[in-house]
Formats: structure tokens, sequence, C-alpha cells
């Protein structure tokens, strides 16, 4: 009898995996990674479901730089079932790729690693040239997989390769899963420099050349201003340190972004270092749960013209003016087409932009401003605008007080009613016209109670200004002052109208 247990046994293990879908528990085979990922160390084990386990459900979302570079190089083992099926170990976390770590990326101080997963996350749909160039082999269309194409080799050009394997050994990898990232980079970052050079040259010029131009734009103008810089990065370690009390603080951050200030010939408001130093100033304030001070400071970060503070967004805005510029040249050179022009004459009507065909996703998007005033309870905050009558200083504050306004209005007099019906309202009144005669009277408006600001704010300013101020019940802050209609204030900083 033994025998025989032993086979029904057997049997009935076999069809119990089947029946109640336990096949993957048992591997007839095992297949290599699909991806050719290296590395198989130990540490995969973060990152990674055992391979009989199913538990996509569970993945996590996660920013860590180190989930996601050992989920970039790490072996995926892979199975097939005795029913035939593949599978393959499924992933503990979720982590950002291209276009999200685009846009997390400071190129004032570039991450490597985070630049190196950029080139090296590329999604197939969007970085192989092959499926575009088969629908498409004009060389004067930017298909949107381009996009990706160029961004990958602009991003391969931030990253020097000892500092990325300092930085990925700073995340605790080892020396082989360093080795692995760092070949898997390099193969990545040919690619996308082989697939660049393979675009024809206005197509290159849009997708890597143009952002080339903003990015090198921008270094050179960290490294013109590196001293400064250097001194607001000190004051941000002193914020983090909690160093000094919150009000020090901001009066040692307004004087740094005051100091460059003197240095412009007119309003460099929109500046990056102008604008990093006021976001600075506003996340203090968010800090201190501060409404009057957030307002005040934030509203230059609300403004269309400083959207290009992140590196993403400045990318963003470069390609939108490209992709505006394409569209009007291919608009003339239809047009002299149709007229039949050709050579130096049709080149001048055309103009120097490329009329390229660019497709709506060929431009990765930017970072949005975050809406700071939504940190804070900023209802009791309002705007009050006027023109300055008067200025008084005593210690640490000024009042400013504002012009009575008179102006003429036409006042009619000695008015008769005529026979005539002007109109019927509602309720069925009639309304009969008058005939009037009309004498010049000079109206005055009483202006806004004087408003008491920080001296700090008021030492640059002049009657006949027009002054925009925040306030609260009992606090006010200056926003922006303006002469004839040009800017000469914003906050303390003054400056050579345009």
């Amino acid at each position: 009898m033994r025998p025989r247990i032993v086979f029904t046994l057997a049997l009935a293990s076999q069809l119990g995996c089947a029946l109640f879908g336990l096949e993957h528990l048992r591997p007839t085979s095992r297949n290599p990674d699909k991806q050719g990922r290296p590395y198989a160390g130990q540490a995969c084990g973060d990152v990674l479901f055992p391979l009989d386990v199913r538990a996509s459900n569970d993945a996590k979302e996660s920013d860590d730089l180190r989930h996601a570079a050992l989920l970039a190089i790490c072996r995926r083992e892979r199975t097939t079932t005795s029913s035939g099926h593949e599978e393959e170990q499924e992933p503990r976390f979720y982590t950002p790729r291209d276009r999200k770590l685009h846009q997390q990326f400071d190129d004032r101080r570039p991450d490597p690693a985070l630049a190196a997963l950029i080139v090296m996350s590329c999604r197939e749909e969007h970085c192989q040239m092959l499926e575009g160039r088969a629908n498409s082999d004009d060389p004067m269309n930017v298909e949107g997989h381009f996009a990706a194409v160029g961004m990958r080799a602009l991003y391969a050009d931030f990253v020097n390769e000892d500092a990325l394997r300092k930085r990925l050994t700073g995340l605790g990898l080892d020396a082989d899963a360093v080795k692995a990232f760092v070949g898997i980079f390099q193969a990545s970052a040919k690619q996308a420099r082989d697939e660049v050079a393979a675009l024809s040259e206005p197509q290159r010029a849009f997708v890597y050349d143009g952002p080339r131009s903003t990015a090198l734009d921008r270094q050179a103008y960290y490294k013109k201003h590196a001293k400064s810089y250097a001194a607001l990065d000190a004051l941000v370690r002193k914020i983090e340190q909690r160093a000094e009390k919150p009000d020090q603080l901001a009066l040692q951050l307004r004087s740094l972004r005051s100091e460059y200030a003197a240095t412009c010939k007119t309003t460099c408001i929109h500046d990056l270092f102008y604008l990093e130093v006021t976001r600075r100033l506003v996340l203090l304030h968010v800090a201190q749960q501060d409404p009057l001070g957030v307002v005040a400071e934030a509203d230059l970060l609300d403004d269309a013209e400083s959207s290009h503070l992140p590196f993403s967004t400045a990318l963003a805005q470069a390609q939108h003016e490209r992709e505006k510029a394409a569209s009007m040249a291919r608009e003339r050179h239809g047009k002299a087409e149709k007229s039949g022009l050709e050579g130096a004459t049709k080149s001048a009507v055309v103009g120097e932009a490329a009329p390229l065909w660019i497709s709506h996703d060929a431009v990765w998007d930017g970072i949005g401003t975050p809406s700071y005033r939504e940190l804070v309870d900023a209802k009791a905050v309002h705007s009050l605008s006027d023109e300055i009558k008067s200025v008084k200083r005593s210690g640490t504050q000024a009042v400013v007080s504002f012009t009575v306004k008179k102006h003429e209005v036409e006042e009619p007099y000695a008015c008769r009613r005529t026979n005539r019906v002007q109109r019927i309202q509602s309720d069925g009144t009639l309304d009969y016209e008058e005939h009037c005669k009309y004498r010049t009277k000079v109206v005055t408006e009483q202006p806004p109670p004087p408003v008491t600001v920080p001296a700090e704010e008021a030492g640059g300013l002049r009657p006949g200004e027009l002054i925009q101020l925040w306030t609260t019940k009992d606090q006010a802050r200056v926003g922006h002052v303006s002469r004839d209609g040009k800017l000469v204030q914003w906050r303390a900083d003054r400056f050579a109208a345009k």
C-alpha cells in the first residue's frame, strides 16, 4: 500500500497546484533579465519581492534615490511556469521616471545620480527613434519621442563619472553595484548621443542644442555670482540649524538680496539669484506662519516672469519660444512656396528659424510655482494702492500718508422733464427724457488712513510715487512702487526706472 499512497499524494500535489493556480511555485526553468540588469547583490532584496511572491499591489511610491538606483541595476529573476507563463520579480517600490526626475533636478547643484537616472530611465516608446522614423522620414518633423532623446543627451552632459561613483557610494551602494550602475549609464549616454547625432540639423537644434544653450547660460550665471550664492548657502545652513532667531535670519536674507540689487543697473527682480533669495524668505515666513511676510514676498514668485527659477521650467519656456518661432517660420514658408518664391528671396521671407513641425509632446513640462499663500491663513492680508503724499521716518518705522485726490465731474442742473418717454421699467413705470444744463464741479476724494511700514522699506520712497502695500489690521509691508508707470522699488530695493 505504501507505494500507492506515495503515488496518490504526488498526483494530488500536481493536480492541486494546477487547480489552485499555484504553479508559479514550481518553476520549470529560469530566464535571464529582459533588460540586461547585471547586479544581483544582497541589496536587491531591499527593492524587489522574492520571485514566488506576487505583491504588485503592495508596492509603494518612493522618492529615495537609493531605491531608484537599485531598481535600475538589480537583476529581475524570471521563470517560466509549468503552464507556460513567464513571471518576473516584482518591485517593492515605484520610483519617479524621466520627466518627474527632470522636474526635481537642480542645475545649480546638479546631482550626478539623479542626472544619470534620467539618462537611464528612458521608456522605449519615448526613446526609440526607429518607430517614429517609420512614421515620418521628414527631417523637419520633431516627434514627441525626440524630446526624450535630446533630454537624455543633455543630462548626460551633467554627469562627471568620478562624482557619480562618489555619490553612489554615499547612497550606500557597494562596489559591484556602483560598477553596474556606471556601466549602464555609460551605455545609455552613448546611445543618447548617437541618437542625437542621427537627427537632422534642425531636429537636433530643437531637442538638444537649444536646451543645452539654456543650460550653459544658467551655468555661466551661477559661476558669475558664485560668491553671492555661497553667502546664500551659508545662510540656508543657519536656517536649517536654527542657529539664530528667525527675524535675524530674515533680515540677513533681505540684506543679501539688497546687496545684489544694488549692483543692478535697472530692475533685476526676475534674476535667478534675486528670486532664489526671495523663495528662501518665503519658506522662512511659512515656517514661522507669518501670513503678511509670506504674501509680501510670494507676490514676486507668483509673477509669470518669475516662473523660470526651476531648471525644468526654464527649459520648457525656452523651448516653447522656439516652438512659436518654428510655427511662424512654417507659416511663412508655406506662403513663400505658394507665391513661387525661391532662393535668397524665399529665405529672407522665412527668416532664420527653421520651419519645423513640432509634435505637442515634444517639450517636457516644467514644474509649476507652489501656491505658498495656501500654506498660511492669509485672509486678513489685503492689498492697498495709492499715491504717496509724505513719508515721515522715526526710528525703525516710517509713516506713509496718501494724497488727497481731486477730480472734475460734470454736474447737471436746471433739469427739465420732457414728454418724450425714454424707457419703460419692468414694473411699467415710465421714465421721461430730461434736458439739463451742465457745470464743472471739483470732487474731493479722501485718502486711506496713513500706514506704518518698517523704516528699511521706506528709505527711498518719494512723494508722488504710486505705492502698493500689503496690510493687516496693525501692520503693513511695501510691495512695489512705481513712478510714471515704471517700477522703481520692490520691497526695500530701489531700482533705476527702465
